[in-house]
Protein backbone atom coordinates (compact mmCIF):
# COMPACT_ATOMS: atom_id res chain seq x y z
CA UNK A 1 0.00 0.00 0.00
CA UNK A 2 1.08 3.58 -0.58
CA UNK A 3 2.04 5.95 2.24
CA UNK A 4 -0.69 6.35 4.84
CA UNK A 5 -1.75 8.87 7.48
CA UNK A 6 -3.75 8.40 10.66
CA UNK A 7 -6.42 11.04 10.26
CA UNK A 8 -9.63 9.79 8.72
CA UNK A 9 -10.65 12.25 6.08
CA UNK A 10 -13.59 12.19 3.71
CA UNK A 11 -13.89 8.93 1.76
CA UNK A 12 -15.52 8.59 -1.65
CA UNK A 13 -19.10 7.42 -1.39
CA UNK A 14 -19.92 3.80 -2.06
CA UNK A 15 -22.14 4.83 -4.99
CA UNK A 16 -19.31 6.87 -6.48
CA UNK A 17 -16.90 3.92 -6.29
CA UNK A 18 -19.52 1.58 -7.74
CA UNK A 19 -19.88 3.89 -10.75
CA UNK A 20 -16.11 4.20 -11.19
CA UNK A 21 -15.70 0.40 -11.25
CA UNK A 22 -18.72 -0.50 -13.40
CA UNK A 23 -16.41 -1.64 -16.23
CA UNK A 24 -15.20 -4.57 -14.10
CA UNK A 25 -16.83 -7.99 -14.72
CA UNK A 26 -18.16 -8.23 -11.16
CA UNK A 27 -21.93 -8.04 -10.50
CA UNK A 28 -22.97 -4.74 -8.95
CA UNK A 29 -24.24 -6.21 -5.68
CA UNK A 30 -20.99 -8.08 -5.13
CA UNK A 31 -18.91 -5.01 -6.00
CA UNK A 32 -20.92 -2.96 -3.52
CA UNK A 33 -20.23 -5.43 -0.73
CA UNK A 34 -16.51 -5.60 -1.48
CA UNK A 35 -16.24 -1.81 -1.61
CA UNK A 36 -18.09 -1.44 1.69
CA UNK A 37 -15.80 -3.99 3.34
CA UNK A 38 -12.67 -2.21 2.08
CA UNK A 39 -13.84 1.20 3.28
CA UNK A 40 -14.80 -0.24 6.66
CA UNK A 41 -11.38 -1.85 6.98
CA UNK A 42 -9.70 1.53 6.49
CA UNK A 43 -12.01 3.10 9.08
CA UNK A 44 -11.32 0.33 11.60
CA UNK A 45 -7.57 0.62 11.12
CA UNK A 46 -7.69 4.42 11.30
CA UNK A 47 -5.36 4.51 8.29
CA UNK A 48 -5.93 5.70 4.76
CA UNK A 49 -3.96 5.42 1.54
CA UNK A 50 -2.23 8.54 0.33
CA UNK A 51 -4.70 11.14 -0.95
CA UNK A 52 -5.88 10.48 -4.47
CA UNK A 53 -5.12 6.74 -4.41
CA UNK A 54 -8.34 5.50 -2.84
CA UNK A 55 -10.23 4.86 -6.09
CA UNK A 56 -7.32 3.11 -7.78
CA UNK A 57 -6.64 0.93 -4.73
CA UNK A 58 -10.30 -0.07 -4.56
CA UNK A 59 -10.17 -1.07 -8.23
CA UNK A 60 -6.95 -3.03 -7.70
CA UNK A 61 -8.56 -4.89 -4.81
CA UNK A 62 -11.59 -5.73 -6.94
CA UNK A 63 -9.35 -7.01 -9.74
CA UNK A 64 -7.45 -9.22 -7.29
CA UNK A 65 -10.75 -10.58 -6.02
CA UNK A 66 -11.95 -11.36 -9.54
CA UNK A 67 -8.85 -13.46 -10.14
CA UNK A 68 -10.25 -15.90 -7.57
CA UNK A 69 -12.80 -17.15 -10.12
CA UNK A 70 -12.15 -20.70 -11.27
CA UNK A 71 -10.37 -20.41 -14.61
CA UNK A 72 -8.11 -22.35 -16.93
CA UNK A 73 -4.35 -22.08 -16.38
CA UNK A 74 -1.29 -23.56 -18.07
CA UNK A 75 0.56 -25.88 -15.70
CA UNK A 76 4.23 -25.38 -16.53
CA UNK A 77 5.46 -26.44 -13.08
CA UNK A 78 6.41 -30.01 -14.01
CA UNK A 79 4.20 -31.37 -11.21
CA UNK A 80 1.62 -33.62 -12.88
CA UNK A 81 -0.95 -33.84 -10.07
CA UNK A 82 -0.49 -30.31 -8.76
CA UNK A 83 -2.84 -29.86 -5.79
CA UNK A 84 -3.07 -26.07 -6.20
CA UNK A 85 -3.90 -26.48 -9.91
CA UNK A 86 -6.72 -28.99 -9.52
CA UNK A 87 -4.73 -32.25 -9.44
CA UNK A 88 -5.56 -34.56 -12.37
CA UNK A 89 -6.62 -32.67 -15.53
CA UNK A 90 -9.66 -34.20 -17.18
CA UNK A 91 -9.82 -35.25 -20.84
CA UNK A 92 -11.52 -32.90 -23.28
CA UNK A 93 -13.81 -35.64 -24.56
CA UNK A 94 -15.66 -35.49 -21.24
CA UNK A 95 -17.49 -32.38 -22.45
CA UNK A 96 -20.42 -34.44 -23.70
CA UNK A 97 -20.70 -36.27 -20.37
CA UNK A 98 -20.67 -33.00 -18.46
CA UNK A 99 -23.31 -31.43 -20.73
CA UNK A 100 -25.55 -34.47 -20.29
CA UNK A 101 -25.28 -34.21 -16.53
CA UNK A 102 -26.11 -30.50 -16.33
CA UNK A 103 -29.79 -30.68 -17.21
CA UNK A 104 -32.47 -33.22 -16.37
CA UNK A 105 -31.12 -36.76 -16.37
CA UNK A 106 -31.78 -40.24 -15.00
CA UNK A 107 -29.74 -39.67 -11.82
CA UNK A 108 -32.18 -41.65 -9.66
CA UNK A 109 -34.63 -42.98 -12.25
CA UNK A 110 -34.72 -46.56 -13.53
CA UNK A 111 -35.46 -46.05 -17.23
CA UNK A 112 -36.38 -49.72 -17.70
CA UNK A 113 -39.23 -49.57 -15.15
CA UNK A 114 -39.99 -45.86 -14.90
CA UNK A 115 -39.64 -46.11 -11.13
CA UNK A 116 -37.19 -44.54 -8.73
CA UNK A 117 -33.70 -45.93 -9.15
CA UNK A 118 -30.45 -45.79 -7.21
CA UNK A 119 -27.71 -43.28 -7.85
CA UNK A 120 -24.40 -44.42 -9.35
CA UNK A 121 -25.09 -48.10 -10.03
CA UNK A 122 -23.24 -48.03 -13.37
CA UNK A 123 -20.10 -46.44 -11.96
CA UNK A 124 -20.15 -48.71 -8.89
CA UNK A 125 -20.14 -51.81 -11.09
CA UNK A 126 -17.47 -50.31 -13.34
CA UNK A 127 -15.19 -49.45 -10.41
CA UNK A 128 -15.70 -52.87 -8.85
CA UNK A 129 -14.64 -54.39 -12.17
CA UNK A 130 -11.51 -52.22 -12.37
CA UNK A 131 -10.60 -52.96 -8.73
CA UNK A 132 -11.49 -56.66 -9.16
CA UNK A 133 -13.63 -56.45 -6.03
CA UNK A 134 -17.11 -57.79 -5.23
CA UNK A 135 -18.56 -54.29 -4.76
CA UNK A 136 -17.72 -50.60 -4.68
CA UNK A 137 -19.22 -47.22 -3.90
CA UNK A 138 -18.23 -43.55 -4.09
CA UNK A 139 -18.26 -40.50 -1.80
CA UNK A 140 -16.89 -37.01 -2.35
CA UNK A 141 -13.21 -37.54 -1.43
CA UNK A 142 -10.85 -40.05 0.16
CA UNK A 143 -10.92 -38.38 3.59
CA UNK A 144 -14.71 -38.67 3.54
CA UNK A 145 -14.39 -42.32 2.51
CA UNK A 146 -12.16 -43.09 5.49
CA UNK A 147 -14.40 -41.11 7.84
CA UNK A 148 -17.47 -43.04 6.64
CA UNK A 149 -15.69 -46.38 7.08
CA UNK A 150 -14.66 -45.47 10.63
CA UNK A 151 -18.08 -44.16 11.64
CA UNK A 152 -19.81 -47.24 10.27
CA UNK A 153 -17.40 -49.51 12.18
CA UNK A 154 -17.97 -47.82 15.54
CA UNK A 155 -19.96 -49.97 17.97
CA UNK A 156 -19.68 -47.92 21.16
CA UNK A 157 -17.44 -45.45 22.97
CA UNK A 158 -14.88 -48.21 23.59
CA UNK A 159 -14.41 -49.09 19.90
CA UNK A 160 -10.75 -49.28 18.87
CA UNK A 161 -8.88 -49.22 15.57
CA UNK A 162 -5.39 -50.70 15.41
CA UNK A 163 -2.83 -48.72 13.42
CA UNK A 164 0.96 -48.88 13.14
CA UNK A 165 2.87 -45.91 14.52
CA UNK A 166 4.67 -45.77 11.18
CA UNK A 167 1.35 -44.93 9.49
CA UNK A 168 0.16 -42.07 11.71
CA UNK A 169 0.38 -39.75 8.75
CA UNK A 170 -0.72 -36.20 8.08
CA UNK A 171 -2.48 -35.70 4.77
CA UNK A 172 -3.02 -32.42 2.92
CA UNK A 173 -4.44 -29.38 4.64
CA UNK A 174 -3.14 -30.38 8.07
CA UNK A 175 -5.54 -33.32 8.54
CA UNK A 176 -3.98 -36.05 10.65
CA UNK A 177 -5.11 -39.66 10.78
CA UNK A 178 -5.37 -39.70 14.61
CA UNK A 179 -7.63 -36.63 14.47
CA UNK A 180 -9.85 -38.28 11.86
CA UNK A 181 -10.25 -41.29 14.16
CA UNK A 182 -11.07 -39.01 17.08
CA UNK A 183 -13.68 -37.16 15.01
CA UNK A 184 -15.29 -40.49 14.15
CA UNK A 185 -15.54 -41.39 17.85
CA UNK A 186 -12.99 -44.19 17.52
CA UNK A 187 -10.12 -44.90 19.91
CA UNK A 188 -6.69 -45.29 18.35
CA UNK A 189 -4.63 -48.30 19.42
CA UNK A 190 -1.07 -47.66 18.25
CA UNK A 191 1.23 -50.62 17.62
CA UNK A 192 4.89 -51.06 16.74
CA UNK A 193 7.33 -48.21 16.33
CA UNK A 194 7.82 -45.51 13.72
CA UNK A 195 10.07 -47.69 11.59
CA UNK A 196 9.35 -51.28 12.65
CA UNK A 197 6.00 -53.03 13.16
CA UNK A 198 5.58 -56.81 13.30
CA UNK A 199 2.63 -59.15 12.89
CA UNK A 200 2.90 -59.97 16.59
CA UNK A 201 2.45 -56.29 17.42
CA UNK A 202 -0.93 -56.43 15.70
CA UNK A 203 -1.84 -59.79 17.24
CA UNK A 204 -1.17 -58.60 20.80
CA UNK A 205 -3.26 -55.47 20.27
CA UNK A 206 -6.44 -57.24 19.14
CA UNK A 207 -9.04 -57.28 21.91
CA UNK A 208 -12.74 -57.22 22.68
CA UNK A 209 -13.08 -53.60 21.57
CA UNK A 210 -11.20 -53.94 18.27
CA UNK A 211 -13.46 -53.03 15.35
CA UNK A 212 -10.85 -52.71 12.61
CA UNK A 213 -7.22 -53.04 11.61
CA UNK A 214 -6.30 -50.00 9.52
CA UNK A 215 -3.41 -49.60 7.13
CA UNK A 216 -2.55 -46.19 5.70
CA UNK A 217 -0.34 -46.04 2.63
CA UNK A 218 2.74 -43.88 3.10
CA UNK A 219 2.02 -42.11 -0.17
CA UNK A 220 3.26 -38.61 0.69
CA UNK A 221 6.54 -39.58 2.39
CA UNK A 222 9.09 -42.38 2.35
CA UNK A 223 11.06 -44.21 5.03
CA UNK A 224 14.32 -45.99 4.24
CA UNK A 225 16.91 -47.91 6.24
CA UNK A 226 15.88 -50.22 9.08
CA UNK A 227 12.16 -50.40 8.33
CA UNK A 228 9.77 -53.34 8.36
CA UNK A 229 6.06 -54.13 8.35
CA UNK A 230 4.22 -57.45 7.97
CA UNK A 231 3.16 -58.66 4.52
CA UNK A 232 -0.34 -57.54 3.61
CA UNK A 233 -1.60 -61.10 3.15
CA UNK A 234 -0.34 -62.13 6.59
CA UNK A 235 -2.12 -59.15 8.13
CA UNK A 236 -5.30 -60.04 6.23
CA UNK A 237 -5.11 -63.62 7.50
CA UNK A 238 -4.70 -62.35 11.07
CA UNK A 239 -7.69 -60.04 10.70
CA UNK A 240 -9.82 -62.85 9.30
CA UNK A 241 -8.73 -65.16 12.13
CA UNK A 242 -10.19 -62.66 14.62
CA UNK A 243 -13.23 -61.75 12.50
CA UNK A 244 -11.93 -58.20 12.25
CA UNK A 245 -12.06 -56.22 8.98
CA UNK A 246 -8.80 -55.02 7.43
CA UNK A 247 -9.11 -51.60 5.77
CA UNK A 248 -6.39 -50.11 3.56
CA UNK A 249 -6.37 -46.36 2.84
CA UNK A 250 -4.38 -46.30 -0.39
CA UNK A 251 -4.56 -42.53 -0.79
CA UNK A 252 -3.36 -42.01 -4.36
CA UNK A 253 -4.94 -45.18 -5.75
CA UNK A 254 -3.01 -46.22 -8.87
CA UNK A 255 -5.32 -48.26 -11.12
CA UNK A 256 -2.55 -49.24 -13.54
CA UNK A 257 0.93 -50.68 -13.09
CA UNK A 258 2.93 -47.46 -12.75
CA UNK A 259 6.22 -49.22 -13.44
CA UNK A 260 4.98 -50.88 -16.61
CA UNK A 261 3.10 -47.89 -18.04
CA UNK A 262 5.27 -44.96 -16.91
CA UNK A 263 8.62 -46.51 -15.96
CA UNK A 264 8.47 -45.00 -12.47
CA UNK A 265 8.28 -46.49 -8.97
CA UNK A 266 5.61 -49.12 -8.56
CA UNK A 267 2.49 -48.42 -6.49
CA UNK A 268 0.24 -51.13 -5.11
CA UNK A 269 -3.13 -51.17 -6.88
CA UNK A 270 -6.55 -51.63 -5.25
CA UNK A 271 -6.94 -54.93 -7.11
CA UNK A 272 -3.69 -56.26 -5.63
CA UNK A 273 -4.75 -55.24 -2.12
CA UNK A 274 -8.14 -56.95 -2.56
CA UNK A 275 -6.48 -60.13 -3.87
CA UNK A 276 -4.27 -60.23 -0.78
CA UNK A 277 -7.32 -60.29 1.48
CA UNK A 278 -8.06 -56.65 2.34
CA UNK A 279 -11.75 -56.19 3.14
CA UNK A 280 -12.03 -52.55 2.06
CA UNK A 281 -9.75 -50.17 0.18
CA UNK A 282 -10.31 -46.46 -0.31
CA UNK A 283 -8.49 -44.04 -2.59
CA UNK A 284 -8.79 -40.69 -4.37
CA UNK A 285 -10.33 -40.23 -7.79
CA UNK A 286 -8.27 -37.16 -8.75
CA UNK A 287 -4.78 -38.52 -8.21
CA UNK A 288 -3.35 -41.59 -9.95
CA UNK A 289 -6.78 -42.60 -11.20
CA UNK A 290 -6.73 -39.46 -13.36
CA UNK A 291 -10.34 -38.47 -12.69
CA UNK A 292 -12.44 -35.99 -10.68
CA UNK A 293 -12.35 -35.47 -6.93
CA UNK A 294 -14.01 -38.51 -5.37
CA UNK A 295 -13.42 -41.09 -2.67
CA UNK A 296 -13.68 -44.59 -4.08
CA UNK A 297 -14.34 -47.50 -1.72
CA UNK A 298 -14.03 -51.07 -3.00
CA UNK A 299 -14.21 -54.48 -1.37
CA UNK A 300 -16.49 -56.85 0.52
CA UNK A 301 -20.17 -56.56 -0.44
CA UNK A 302 -21.44 -56.86 3.14
CA UNK A 303 -19.18 -54.02 4.27
CA UNK A 304 -20.06 -51.85 1.26
CA UNK A 305 -23.80 -52.31 1.85
CA UNK A 306 -23.30 -51.43 5.52
CA UNK A 307 -21.60 -48.18 4.48
CA UNK A 308 -24.41 -47.27 2.09
CA UNK A 309 -26.98 -47.71 4.85
CA UNK A 310 -25.15 -45.36 7.23
CA UNK A 311 -26.82 -41.94 7.68
CA UNK A 312 -23.59 -40.14 6.74
CA UNK A 313 -23.48 -41.80 3.32
CA UNK A 314 -26.14 -39.44 1.98
CA UNK A 315 -24.27 -36.42 3.35
CA UNK A 316 -21.07 -37.50 1.61
CA UNK A 317 -22.42 -38.69 -1.74
CA UNK A 318 -21.24 -37.20 -5.04
CA UNK A 319 -23.34 -34.93 -7.26
CA UNK A 320 -24.58 -35.57 -10.80
CA UNK A 321 -21.74 -33.69 -12.52
CA UNK A 322 -19.00 -35.60 -10.68
CA UNK A 323 -20.87 -38.83 -11.31
CA UNK A 324 -21.04 -38.17 -15.05
CA UNK A 325 -17.33 -37.40 -15.25
CA UNK A 326 -16.39 -40.39 -13.08
CA UNK A 327 -18.39 -42.71 -15.34
CA UNK A 328 -16.41 -41.55 -18.38
CA UNK A 329 -13.03 -41.83 -16.65
CA UNK A 330 -13.91 -45.33 -15.44
CA UNK A 331 -14.86 -46.22 -19.01
CA UNK A 332 -11.44 -45.01 -20.22
CA UNK A 333 -9.84 -47.45 -17.78
CA UNK A 334 -12.08 -50.34 -18.81
CA UNK A 335 -11.60 -49.80 -22.55
CA UNK A 336 -7.82 -49.75 -22.07
CA UNK A 337 -8.08 -53.28 -20.64
CA UNK A 338 -10.12 -54.79 -23.49
CA UNK A 339 -7.10 -56.99 -24.25
CA UNK A 340 -6.07 -58.29 -20.79
CA UNK A 341 -2.83 -59.71 -22.17
CA UNK A 342 -1.76 -56.34 -23.60
CA UNK A 343 -3.43 -53.57 -21.59
CA UNK A 344 -3.02 -50.09 -22.98
CA UNK A 345 -2.43 -46.89 -21.05
CA UNK A 346 -5.81 -45.15 -20.53
CA UNK A 347 -6.04 -41.99 -22.64
CA UNK A 348 -6.11 -39.53 -19.75
CA UNK A 349 -4.15 -36.24 -19.62
CA UNK A 350 -2.54 -37.08 -16.28
CA UNK A 351 -1.17 -40.28 -17.78
CA UNK A 352 0.10 -38.28 -20.75
CA UNK A 353 2.09 -36.13 -18.34
CA UNK A 354 3.57 -39.23 -16.71
CA UNK A 355 4.39 -41.10 -19.92
CA UNK A 356 5.58 -38.39 -22.32
CA UNK A 357 9.05 -39.13 -23.70
CA UNK A 358 12.10 -36.88 -23.75
CA UNK A 359 12.07 -37.08 -27.56
CA UNK A 360 8.58 -35.59 -27.71
CA UNK A 361 9.52 -32.92 -25.18
CA UNK A 362 12.60 -32.04 -27.23
CA UNK A 363 10.53 -31.67 -30.41
CA UNK A 364 7.91 -29.50 -28.69
CA UNK A 365 10.54 -27.28 -27.08
CA UNK A 366 12.30 -26.72 -30.40
CA UNK A 367 8.99 -25.98 -32.13
CA UNK A 368 8.18 -23.34 -29.51
CA UNK A 369 11.61 -21.73 -29.86
CA UNK A 370 11.32 -21.67 -33.65
CA UNK A 371 7.88 -20.08 -33.38
CA UNK A 372 9.27 -17.15 -31.41
CA UNK A 373 12.23 -16.67 -33.73
CA UNK A 374 14.81 -18.93 -32.13
CA UNK A 375 16.66 -18.45 -28.86
CA UNK A 376 15.96 -15.01 -27.45
CA UNK A 377 18.31 -13.26 -25.10
CA UNK A 378 17.44 -14.70 -21.70
CA UNK A 379 15.25 -17.53 -23.08
CA UNK A 380 16.87 -20.92 -23.59
CA UNK A 381 16.13 -24.63 -23.55
CA UNK A 382 17.06 -26.28 -20.26
CA UNK A 383 17.02 -29.73 -18.69
CA UNK A 384 14.49 -29.90 -15.87
CA UNK A 385 12.97 -32.34 -13.43
CA UNK A 386 9.33 -32.76 -12.42
CA UNK A 387 7.31 -34.83 -10.00
CA UNK A 388 4.08 -36.77 -9.69
CA UNK A 389 2.54 -34.48 -7.05
CA UNK A 390 -0.74 -34.71 -5.18
CA UNK A 391 0.98 -36.21 -2.14
CA UNK A 392 2.02 -39.15 -4.30
CA UNK A 393 5.34 -40.92 -4.91
CA UNK A 394 7.58 -38.29 -3.23
CA UNK A 395 10.86 -39.93 -4.26
CA UNK A 396 9.98 -40.17 -7.96
CA UNK A 397 11.70 -37.61 -10.20
CA UNK A 398 10.46 -37.14 -13.77
CA UNK A 399 13.16 -35.94 -16.20
CA UNK A 400 11.94 -33.15 -18.43
CA UNK A 401 12.77 -30.27 -20.73
CA UNK A 402 11.57 -26.72 -20.87
CA UNK A 403 12.59 -23.10 -21.02
CA UNK A 404 14.57 -20.99 -18.59
CA UNK A 405 13.90 -17.24 -18.68
CA UNK A 406 16.11 -14.56 -17.14
CA UNK A 407 16.32 -10.79 -17.43
CA UNK A 408 19.15 -8.39 -16.53
CA UNK A 409 16.71 -5.78 -15.26
CA UNK A 410 13.83 -7.81 -13.82
CA UNK A 411 14.00 -10.41 -11.03
CA UNK A 412 12.61 -13.87 -11.66
CA UNK A 413 9.59 -13.19 -9.43
CA UNK A 414 8.58 -10.32 -11.72
CA UNK A 415 8.91 -12.59 -14.75
CA UNK A 416 6.67 -15.11 -13.00
CA UNK A 417 4.15 -12.31 -12.35
CA UNK A 418 4.16 -11.39 -16.06
CA UNK A 419 3.35 -14.94 -17.19
CA UNK A 420 0.84 -15.47 -14.40
CA UNK A 421 -1.05 -12.35 -15.57
CA UNK A 422 -1.46 -13.50 -19.16
CA UNK A 423 -5.05 -13.90 -20.49
CA UNK A 424 -4.61 -17.60 -19.73
CA UNK A 425 -2.34 -17.60 -16.66
CA UNK A 426 0.88 -19.56 -17.10
CA UNK A 427 2.24 -21.06 -13.89
CA UNK A 428 5.92 -22.01 -13.81
CA UNK A 429 8.44 -21.98 -10.99
CA UNK A 430 11.33 -19.82 -9.84
CA UNK A 431 14.74 -21.15 -8.83
CA UNK A 432 18.20 -19.60 -8.70
CA UNK A 433 17.09 -16.26 -10.20
CA UNK A 434 15.51 -18.00 -13.21
CA UNK A 435 11.87 -18.50 -14.17
CA UNK A 436 11.26 -21.97 -15.61
CA UNK A 437 8.53 -23.34 -17.87
CA UNK A 438 8.47 -27.14 -17.62
CA UNK A 439 6.86 -28.67 -20.71
CA UNK A 440 6.11 -32.07 -19.16
CA UNK A 441 2.87 -30.76 -17.68
CA UNK A 442 1.86 -28.35 -20.44
CA UNK A 443 -0.98 -29.94 -22.39
CA UNK A 444 0.04 -30.19 -26.08
CA UNK A 445 -2.91 -28.06 -27.18
CA UNK A 446 -1.63 -25.28 -24.90
CA UNK A 447 1.75 -24.87 -26.61
CA UNK A 448 0.24 -22.01 -28.64
CA UNK A 449 -0.51 -20.17 -25.38
CA UNK A 450 3.15 -20.47 -24.38
CA UNK A 451 4.22 -19.13 -27.76
CA UNK A 452 1.89 -16.12 -27.48
CA UNK A 453 3.09 -15.39 -23.94
CA UNK A 454 6.76 -15.66 -24.95
CA UNK A 455 6.19 -13.24 -27.83
CA UNK A 456 4.48 -10.86 -25.42
CA UNK A 457 7.45 -11.20 -23.05
CA UNK A 458 9.82 -10.44 -25.93
CA UNK A 459 7.92 -7.23 -26.64
CA UNK A 460 7.62 -6.33 -22.95
CA UNK A 461 11.28 -6.90 -22.10
CA UNK A 462 12.68 -5.42 -25.30
CA UNK A 463 14.69 -8.57 -26.11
Amino acid sequence: MEATHKTIGPLPSVDQLIQQTRHLPIPRRLRKRLIQEQLQQWRDQQTLPAKGDISSLVEQGLCRFDQMRLRCVVNATGIVLHTNLGRAPLPLDLNSAIFQSLGYNNLELDLSTGKRGKRGLWVEKALATICQSPSSTVVNNCAAALMLILMAARRDAQSEVILSRGELVQIGGGFRIPEILESAGIRLREVGTTNHTTLEDYRRAIGDHTVMILKVHQSNFAMTGFVASPPLKALADLAREHDCPLVFDLGSGALVDTKEHFDIDREITPAEAIHQGVDLVCFSGDKLMGGPQAGIIAGNTTHINHLKQHPMFRALRIDKVTLGVLEQVAEHHLVSQDDPEHPETPSLPAYGGLSITMEVLEARTQCILESIGGNLNGVEQVDLSGGVGGGTMPTTALPSLGLGITSPDQPADRIADFFRNQPTPIIGHVSQKTFYLNLRTVLPEQDSLLIAALKAWKSHSGH
